[in-house]
């Protein structure tokens, strides 16, 4: 499937609501608007695709984003590109094998979204940021916290940071995985 977006704040794929749910195998998802994400899952829905790729184009665009505790987006070797973040999350989890994350800012962000928790569980993928004083993994929500396994983390731009943990008890743990920066690992 091919997916296509063009407007404002306009998502290539949006499950909203608790049960709410997409599946998509192969997609090509692109947006071009600003604050647009390639895909979305809000208030407890999930988002699950697998292969494919996103490429987030707008300003202020996100390739995956999640929004409220029970919200998951699981990729399993997906390409993801966008202007600003990879995937953000505010609040929920994403659950990730394969494929990559690729941003401006930060390859991953975990936010905080009206209270909610946000964590990640990533195997076997890679991570970017192009941007200048940009983040590979950026979790900077108090509580946030990610896990990681044979995953390579790289901060491209001038400034670059590897991995950040800027909130009160945040967490990362990885097992075999390969960081590069221009400034901070």
């Amino acid at each position: 499937a091919r997916i296509t977006s063009t407007g404002n704040s306009s998502a290539g794929l949006q499950a909203e609501g608790q049960g709410s749910s997409i599946t998509s195998k192969n997609a090509l998802i692109t947006t071009q608007g600003s604050n647009a994400s390639g895909a979305a899952a809000v208030a407890g829905a999930t988002v699950a695709l697998e292969g494919g790729r996103i490429t987030a184009a707008g300003g202020y665009a996100n390739g995956v984003t999640t929004q409220g505790a029970d919200a998951q987006v699981r990729l399993a070797n997906t390409a993801v590109f966008a202007t600003t973040h990879g995937a953000r999350l505010a609040g929920g989890r994403l659950d990730m094998t394969g494929g990559s994350l690729s941003g401006g800012e930060s390859a991953l962000l975990l936010d905080a979204g009206m209270g909610a928790l946000s964590s990640a569980v990533l195997r076997n993928a890679s991570f970017t940021s192009t941007g200048t004083y940009g983040y590979g993994l950026n979790i900077n929500a108090r509580g946030a916290s990610a896990t990681a396994d044979n995953v390579a983390i790289a901060a491209q731009g001038v400034g670059g940071t590897g991995v950040w943990l800027a909130g009160i008890d945040t967490a990362f743990s990885a097992t075999r995985f390969d960081i590069a920066s221009t400034h901070v690992g």
